[in-house]
């Protein structure tokens, strides 16, 4: 940005310099936008995680779905966190269904889940 504002210095109201300033200055506001949101990103994961590790997988799977809405590069940590707490879920329904007779419902729900296998 100092090479634009020297540039205005010396001619202002130069249209070149006026230009490069705000090219300039509009890739930095994008990657000023860009580094906001990863940490915001990198925030929902983290929130994330620690409710999957406190057995909260609702909350763990609303705070993936919240980061997998945010315009980043790289949403491979979300969409892990969110397998994990679907995975999660579905186990404890299953739980829920077999201890309740629902066998049925309870296989139906085993057999989405990732790396189940049946005897």
């Amino acid at each position: 940005m100092t090479q634009a504002d020297t540039a205005l210095n010396l001619r202002p109201n130069d249209a070149t310099a006026l230009q490069f300033k705000q090219r300039v200055q509009t890739e930095w506001d994008a990657a000023k936008a860009a580094q906001e949101q990863q940490g915001k990103y990198a925030a929902a994961l983290q929130n994330g995680n620690t409710l999957l590790a406190a057995g909260d997988y609702a909350g763990a799977l609303t705070q993936a779905d919240a980061a997998l809405a945010m315009n980043v590069a790289d949403t491979s940590g979300a969409q892990r966190l969110k397998s994990q707490a679907v995975e999660k879920i579905d186990f404890k329904n299953a739980a829920d269904d077999f201890n309740q007779g629902k066998y049925d419902e309870a296989l139906a729900l085993c057999s989405r889940i990732r790396g189940f296998k049946f005897r």
